[in-house]
């Protein structure tokens, strides 16, 4: 017990390095998690025709341009989104 004590105690003085050390790791964890999402760098092992945040942001464009045009109904050929289920899980089993 007093062996931890004294090994925490010397270890004190390191925190805010090691503080400093684990804000920069989960940054850049953020910063490849977002170019990822963003830019499909760096490629994805499983690669998606569209992503969530792509269509999302195709709705909402298509929303806000028929709201500015008095409510008009557009075509939008861009979101026709087609589903086909998978023969094999693509998770972890």
């Amino acid at each position: 017990m007093e062996f931890q004590m004294k090994l925490f105690d010397g270890l004190a003085k390191y925190r805010p390095q090691a503080l400093g050390v684990l804000r920069i790791m989960t940054a850049l964890q953020f910063l490849e998690h977002g170019s990822q999402k963003l830019f499909n760098f760096p490629i994805s092992a499983q690669p998606h025709a569209l992503n969530s945040l792509s269509l999302t942001s195709g709705i909402l464009e298509s929303c806000l341009t028929s709201k500015k045009q008095n409510q008009q109904r557009l075509e939008t050929p861009h979101l026709a989104v087609t589903y086909r289920p998978v023969r094999e899980p693509q998770y972890a089993a």
